[in-house]
């Protein structure tokens, strides 16, 4: 008979010596590598070592957070975080496909499962909710004083229903704050959006809408009664869109904006109301009438014009008794006026004379500009207001008026072609020599002047149409 010999394996915890270990049953609860020896044993002989390495890697640990969903969307997100196990990880949710972003989007409120499973294939899972408001987020908006306002004047109040929570609120770009009210606020569309707890938005907006310029002004009449003796109202020029209407003694109203009234009694006395209106926004101003025993100036006209940097006021007087300055007001808003110049009066004449004043420091926009007329012993008379546009950039036609010696000088700003055309009373056009004198600086002169009292200029350019009223002398 023949023997048969069975080999079995020895295993040991260390490459050589030692004392054999029962076969091994590495464990999976704790990560780490072990190493194991093993040998093969036939009768009294034993083969030599082998080594054995048993890596065990950590179970991934998951955890995941959510944003809930706003009412009536389906817009809840759950983002999954994993820790030890071995990256990179990738994520699913509800036993869907796998992907490598942590972040799912767009889900329905409900009742997830969160997985993620790293590179070894080791997985672990956690159930996460995706809650959803209850009623939808609204916000309701209320302007003060009205949506008619002044320069910031407007408030918001801001009132929010519905969603889950605390809400906050944000004006505009703005940042987000506890109170929904803002104050201070200009013309324009405002947008006021709120936020709750779950991230939820809503908006609503308001439009506040500029009240328009209203300020009136007056000249004080003679108590004299004569066909030359007029009252002459003004109202500051309040922009394109507007309209003026004015209401005073006796039932009088008007709609111009700078009426004359023939001054026949001491009845025409008293208060003229003024109210401006632009779309659905009204402004109103008054001034008190009465007349004066004293007349030191009488004003035959008064006007303001952008002339090359500068501004050019011309005014003409038809009488002055005992005068002795004009005092040159202007003002930003047509409200707040300062002296900016005097020009020394005539004393006594009763022939029309002319001044000018020139503003060699114009503010930028719309200036105001009116005359304080004064005598020997203090008395004062204010003019009507003009208004004129500044802006050294802008396109300008400037115009000399009155005319003299019956040249008409023009001169163009910013400005590359310009057309002249001239027009008497009746739409006429009236043929003119045009000399160029300078770049844009021009003559226009006139044939037969004398016949003239006045003439229209259009002066056609490739920005559009300039249209001046031009006294010839």
């Amino acid at each position: 008979a023949t023997a048969t010999a069975t080999c079995s394996a020895v295993w040991y915890t260390s490459p050589t010596g030692g004392s054999s270990i029962p076969t091994p049953t590495p464990s999976t609860s704790t990560a780490g590598t072990t190493k194991y020896y093993v040998a093969q044993l036939l009768g009294s002989c034993e083969s030599d070592r082998a080594m054995i390495v048993v890596n065990v890697t950590p179970q991934p640990s998951v955890s995941a957070t959510t944003t809930n969903a706003c009412f009536g969307l389906s817009n809840g997100t759950i983002t999954i975080a994993a820790t030890s196990g071995s990256a990179p990880y990738s994520f699913s949710i509800n036993g869907g496909a796998s992907q490598e972003g942590s972040v799912f989007n767009n889900l329905t409120a409900g009742n997830y499962t969160a997985e993620v499973t790293d590179i070894n294939g080791c997985a672990a899972n956690t159930s996460v909710t995706v809650n959803q408001s209850t009623s939808a987020l609204g916000i309701n908006l209320t302007a003060g004083p009205s949506t008619c306002i002044n320069t910031a004047q407007g408030t918001i109040s801001s009132v929010a229903s519905g969603g889950g929570g605390s809400y906050s609120y944000k004006l505009d770009e703005g940042d987000f704050q506890a109170s929904g009210n803002y104050t201070d606020l200009n013309a324009g569309t405002h947008t006021v959006v709120v936020k709750d707890q779950f991230g939820c938005t809503a908006s609503n907006s308001i439009e506040f809408l500029d009240n328009p310029l209203a300020v009136a002004s007056s000249n004080s009449p003679t108590c004299l009664v004569s066909g030359a003796n007029t009252i002459e109202l003004s109202a500051a020029d309040a922009g394109n869109g507007v309209s003026y209407a004015w209401t005073g003694p006796n039932g009088y109203t008007n709609t111009t904006m700078t009426p004359t009234i023939p001054y026949t009694s001491t009845s025409q006395n008293g208060t003229y109301q003024l109210t401006v209106t632009k779309g659905i926004c009204t402004a109103t101003a008054s001034v008190n009438v009465a007349c004066s025993n004293a007349l030191p100036i009488k004003l035959g006209s008064f006007s303001a014009i952008t002339l090359d940097k500068n501004i050019r006021l011309a005014w003409e007087t038809v009488l002055e008794i005992n005068s002795d300055k004009f005092q040159v007001l202007r003002s930003a808003d047509a409200r707040n006026f300062e002296v900016i110049g005097t020009v020394k009066a005539a004393g006594n004449t009763n022939e029309n004379r002319s001044y000018t004043f020139s503003d060699v420091e114009p503010l930028g926009g719309i200036s105001y500009y009116r005359l304080r007329t004064v005598d020997l012993d203090g008395t004062a008379d204010y003019s009507k207001i003009v208004s004129v546009h500044f802006s050294e950039n802008s396109p300008q036609v400037n115009v000399t008026n009155p005319a003299e010696n019956g040249v008409i000088v023009v001169r163009t700003n910013n400005i590359e072609k310009a057309q002249f055309n001239l027009f008497d009373a009746s739409g006429k056009n009236i043929a003119f020599d045009l000399v160029p004198q300078a770049a844009n600086l021009y003559h226009l002169k006139l044939s037969q002047p004398s016949v003239f009292q006045f003439l229209i200029l259009k002066t056609e350019t490739e920005v559009g149409t300039f249209t001046s009223k031009i006294l010839i002398k």
